[in-house]
């Protein structure tokens, strides 16, 4: 045929047609070559492509197509598609990418299997390396767990591939090329279905075709790998008609793999398989079938079926594949998994043992490892999984900031719910809220999963937002339905701190939902008592359920009175220890207040709050803000951290708003916001209920139908053994008493004798006729009218549980005298019968306890509430300061999680770097001038709020009035070691009047004599370690003292004020905190004495008027009192004196 052509005529055609002839029918290469080297068409140069590339080896024969200098655009399509096919073989893909681009419709045209060529090329560039020989050829058996790239351009590329498949399946269905088709369209609904934007259109696609008995059993894998509802029994009947059918094996075999890799467990899936293995291998090859079901019998936990399989295997085995299955054999019998992934990983390299060692890692919470690790995989595959991964390691270990960096290297790949999530915490740990909240909202509300909620939560804590977190308990509650019991108890929670009425109706929500969990039904009753709620009787079920299902290791323990006494001394000792450690200021005050189980507002705030009350100084609680150690300073510094001590102190002294305002910027620690939410709770009294009670036993009180109790009998001693000072002495009067009508002790039956902790019963023998039961109470309130029925009935069945009747009988006579004990008061106000006393005739009096507690939790409410709302001034500062950048957070530091130090100024320091200065109110940690950011190259200067208040003086931003001010009511708030400096004595003093020759304290110099006495009286003071608090008073003192002497002096006046100054003078007073290697403290009262015995600027007239005073003051005492220390105080002056003298005389003769 080829010889009649030419016989017409040589073509460029007819000579490409005997090239092709001369190289594959006569293998004269040469001669075929050169036959068509002149031909310069691209039919031609296609030609001498293929047959200078033919019989080489793909990478060979593209480089000899090269050295021809045949480009891929100079090609046919038929050209272009044998180049294509060898690019795939040589593995060029970045090649074969290029290619493509280089295609044009007219090739796709000619040559349909370009399309498949070049949709095999753009998908095989979306993934690693290890995964592309085989993706081109066939589906992934793992179709929805592949790691693929997931950057933007990659997924563009898929989305290429699958519209070039979804062509190629057209095409080749026209050509009656039915495999070819139906494997091209699988590949476009494989990669519609990996697609997000496609998925839904897909699955459809995908459903549909189910129902396709011509296509079904083909697309079974997708529909089991992309969770479709099949129904088995209907599937495996299906696949048990068709594997009659030859041609319908492979199809058969990749179905029933599918149902394997779904089983229930290892066990199940291996013994499928074994079922169907024949039909497996249709498909499969047997090594690598076998490989799985050793794999399976290992994690089925049947090792030595796994070991006998793997010991028969066949010479011809794979290497590799042999020494994997060898390691997964040594895991499952109890060797380190991480070990063994990592040395398998190690020794092949593979992308896929690389995917194995993450995920055990993962499993096993190695986060540092899967850090490492992670990031190389992520590298490898660019997917998704891969850097969900990487990232969960990333912020298990705290490295928020490489999240946040790696987000912005590949932005579109943040998108999906995990690492949105992901984001969204790493930046509001960080500090940056906004962020944190731009990334939240990326999850719609719908979506939002736990993690999700508490993100919201805490960004509204965090950043002051409080009133925030109404809207979400109301959220909280609309879908309550939706929430497991332990987020309803937190939502509970969130609602009591805000205020909200929800809080009641969702705890008992979360108690209904709560199955008898011991913790849970506890939790929900101590919150239910945190509102005063917890005497509804379904409550006390709570308690009581939450006790019977409490085991050895359950919240609620059973304790004997015995293990109890023996843990006293313990307790006692730790707490007597914490204390003298702070007294030392040995101990941080926050330290010490989590070590004495209390907060730090316990230790600060409400005891200034109660001290501004307190009358007698000595019953003020101290306050360890300040240390003697420090000299006077002032801060500087426009860019500060403020710990929350000092902000403490700050808002007690009413300046928080003027302090922020004064600074260019503040950084607070992340966690300070947060802190002081569940503070805000903490200081509120635990049991509202005893609050009420105690508001109303005043009321009664108050309104004449309760009396206090005064006893005016003296009480036998061994009643008081018997029963305590308290009922012994109620019991002594009401016998005692001589008045006509009956006086009668209410008391529940029996009385626990008060000496002894042992369950024994006290003895009343000879007192009976005074004593008498609540029950005989409600018995004689029923008969004279004052009870219904019910009510008796109703009361009774309470008493019933908490008192027995006593062994006599004593009735209740009208107009009785009663004399009720505390635990009487408690039973009768749950009754609700303590106002019906003085209605029904009786007059009522109650033990001094009693009243004594409730003024105390009255107080202690005040003072709560007064806390409250100086925290509420904190929040709306600190709220505003973060909305305009005035206030900044610091990042949140993971470590103090794990050690549960959630206290903001565990953190403090951490500030250092971001500041100029810190600013902190707490004794043991500002006795530090200076702190150290790294290797003490970069120091930052340590201050106190007094500091600060000095450096707003200096800045003119605080009255020399206002600072005065802020200086007394530290003072009388019990902030001990506040300094006392001269010229702040010296004003005070001259505002002081002088009556009858004395001086009449002003508010200011109370306060200053006080706060000095309060820690003279104490073992406070540190010395020699805090000499410089002491040493700048008494220079301050005396230089006040002889600023009185002025020429033009009104000498009582001068007396009576050097009286007063005086009276804080004596360093004797201090002798009990002078360390034996201190020196004797009359070596430095000499000293004292002698710069005021030695004043060199006193006139003339005044001098005299001095030395009289001083004589008559404080000499003539000195000299009494201590004749040896007067003398040699004496001859010092003498000495002075004559030097003085001889200097005088020898500048007159220089003269």
């Amino acid at each position: 045929m080829l010889e009649r052509a030419e016989s017409l005529g040589e073509g460029i055609e007819t000579r490409i047609a005997r090239s092709y002839l001369l190289f594959f029918a006569e293998g004269d290469r040469r001669r075929a070559l050169a036959l068509i080297a002149d031909i310069d068409t691209d039919a031609g140069r296609s030609s001498r492509a293929i047959l200078v590339s033919h019989g080489e080896p793909p990478d060979v024969g593209l480089q000899h197509i090269d050295e021809e200098g045949l480009r891929f655009d100079q090609l046919d399509s038929d050209g272009k598609f044998a180049v294509l096919q060898k690019t795939i073989a040589a593995g060029l893909w970045d090649r074969g990418v290029q290619h493509v681009a280089a295609l044009t419709e007219e090739d796709f045209a000619k040559t349909p299997s370009l399309l498949l060529s070049a949709a095999a090329l753009l998908l095989a560039s979306t993934v690693n390396d290890d995964f592309r020989a085989g993706i081109v050829r066939y589906l992934p058996t793992e179709l929805s767990t592949l790691p693929m790239f997931e950057d933007s351009a990659s997924i563009e590329r898929r989305r290429q591939a699958r519209a070039l498949y979804e062509r190629a399946a057209a095409a080749f269905t026209s050509l009656a090329r039915a495999k070819s088709a139906a494997l091209t369209a699988d590949y476009a609904l494989w990669l519609g279905l990996i697609d997000p934007a496609s998925h839904p259109s897909a699955i459809e696609e995908l459903r549909s075709s189910m129902a396709d008995r011509e296509i079904a059993l083909r697309r079974l894998p997708f529909a089991i790998e992309f969770g479709l509802d099949l129904d088995i029994e209907m599937v495996e009947a299906e696949l048990n008609q068709k594997e009659m059918a030859e041609d319908a094996l492979p199809q058969v075999a990749a179905a029933r793999f599918a149902i394997a890799k779904r089983k229930g467990s290892p066990a199940e899936a291996v013994a499928y398989i074994q079922k169907y293995r024949d039909q497996l291998t249709k498909l499969y090859q047997s090594d690598w079938i076998l490989s799985v079901e050793i794999e399976l019998l290992a994690k089925a936990g049947k090792l030595e079926e796994a070991r006998e399989k793997l010991s028969n295997v066949d010479p011809a085995f794979p290497e590799q594949t042999l020494k994997s299955l060898q390691r997964i054999l040594e895991e499952a019998s109890g060797s380190d998994p991480i070990e063994i992934r990592e040395r398998e990983y190690a020794e092949s390299g593979s992308v896929g043992d690389l995917i194995l060692l993450v995920d055990v890692l993962k499993a096993k919470e190695a986060w540092a490892k899967l850090v490492d690790y992670g990031k190389v995989l992520f590298d490898a595959t660019r997917d998704i999984s891969s850097l969900e991964a990487y990232v969960q390691g990333l912020f298990q270990i705290g490295r928020d900031v490489a999240i946040i960096e790696l987000s912005q290297s590949v932005p579109d790949m943040f998108s999906t719910h995990q690492l949105v999530q992901s984001l969204a915490w790493s930046y509001f740990r960080t500090g940056d809220l906004e962020a944190s909240r731009r990334s939240l909202a990326q999850i719609g509300i719908s979506s939002r999963d736990a993690n999700d909620r508490a993100l919201q939560v805490n960004l509204s804590i965090t950043s002051g937002d409080w009133l925030s977190l109404g809207k979400f308990v109301e959220e909280e509650w609309a879908n309550r339905s939706e929430r497991t019991a332990s987020e309803l108890l937190q939502t509970g929670q969130i609602a009591q701190r805000v205020g909200s009425h929800r809080s009641q109706e969702l705890i008992r929500a979360a108690a209904a939902k709560a199955d008898g969990d011991a913790a849970l039904l506890a939790a929900c009753y101590t919150a239910a008592a945190n509102e005063g709620w917890e005497d509804s009787p379904d409550v006390h079920e709570w308690l009581a359920t939450a006790i019977a299902a409490s085991g050895d290791d359950g919240p609620i323990q059973r304790i004997d009175i015995g293990e109890m006494i023996s843990m006293q001394p313990d307790w006692a000792e730790r707490e007597k220890r914490t204390w003298d450690q702070l007294a030392a200021g040995q101990l941080p005050v926050f330290g010490g207040a989590q070590a004495l189980r209390r907060s730090l507002l316990d230790m600060s705030l409400l005891p200034a709050l109660a001290n501004l009350e307190e009358p007698d100084p000595r019953k003020r609680g101290m306050i360890f803000a300040f240390s003697g150690a420090r000299p006077p300073g002032h801060v500087e510094a426009r860019r500060v951290a403020i710990d929350a001590s000092a902000l403490l102190s700050i808002a007690f002294l009413g300046l928080l708003e003027r302090v922020l305002a004064h600074f260019d910027e503040v950084f607070i620690s992340h966690g300070l916001l947060g802190w002081l939410f569940e503070e805000r709770q903490r200081i509120q009294f635990h049991q509202p209920s005893r609050v009420r009670a105690a508001l109303e036993i005043k009321r009664l009180i108050d309104s004449g139908q309760l009396s206090k109790f005064e006893g005016t009998v003296l009480v036998d001693d061994l009643l008081e053994r018997e029963v305590g000072s308290e009922l012994a002495s109620l019991i002594a009067d009401a016998a005692g008493a001589t008045a006509e009508n009956q006086h009668v002790v209410i008391r529940s039956y029996p009385v626990p004798r008060a000496d002894t902790l042992l369950e024994e019963s006290a003895d009343l023998t000879g007192y009976e006729t005074w004593i008498a039961g609540c029950g005989d109470l409600v018995t004689a309130l029923k008969r004279q009218g004052y009870l219904t029925r019910a009510e008796e009935e109703q009361a009774n069945s309470y008493l019933s549980l908490h008192e027995k009747p006593w062994p006599h009988t004593t009735e209740i006579q009208p107009n009785a005298t009663l004399y009720l004990d505390s635990l009487t008061v408690d039973y009768l106000q749950h009754l609700n019968l303590l106002s019906r006393l003085r209605s029904a005739g009786f007059s009522v009096f109650i033990a001094t306890s009693e009243t004594d507690e409730g003024d105390a939790l009255i107080r202690h409410q005040a003072f709560s509430e007064h806390a409250g709302r100086l925290i509420e001034e904190i929040r709306a500062a600190l709220s505003t300061g973060l909305d305009d950048g005035k206030v900044r957070l610091g990042h949140m530091n993971s470590k103090y999680d794990s050690l549960h130090l959630d206290h903001p100024t565990a953190t403090f320091f951490e500030l250092a770097s971001s500041v100029d200065a810190l600013i902190v109110d707490d004794r043991f940690l500002n006795r530090h001038l200076n702190f150290d950011c790294s290797d003490g190259t970069e120091l930052r200067p340590i201050h106190s709020s007094l500091d600060l208040l000095q450096g707003m003086r200096s800045a003119g931003h605080l009255e020399a009035g206002e600072l005065s001010e802020a200086l007394t009511l530290l003072r009388r708030g019990g902030f001990i070691l506040t300094p006392i400096g001269e010229k702040e004595i010296l004003h005070s003093i001259g505002d002081a009047r002088v009556e009858d020759g004395r001086l009449v304290e002003t508010a200011e110099l109370r306060a200053i004599r006080e706060s000095f006495e309060r820690v003279r009286m104490t073992d406070i003071l540190q010395l020699p370690l805090e000499s410089t608090w002491l040493d700048d008073i008494h220079k301050a003192l005396i230089a006040a003292i002889r600023a009185q002497w002025a020429d033009a002096i009104d000498f009582g006046q001068a007396e009576a004020r050097c009286d007063w100054l005086l009276s804080l003078f004596d360093i004797r007073g201090w002798a009990h905190r002078t360390p034996p290697s201190g020196g004797e403290a009359s070596v430095r009262y000499r000293a004292q004495l002698m710069l005021l015995a030695s004043p060199s600027d006193l006139s003339e007239d005044v001098r005299p008027h001095y030395w009289q005073w001083l004589e008559t003051r404080l000499l003539a005492r000195f000299r009494d009192e201590n004749p040896d220390d007067y003398a040699a105080l004496q001859s010092t002056i003498l000495e002075l004196i004559d030097s003085t003298a001889r200097t005088i005389e020898e500048e007159d003769e220089d003269d």
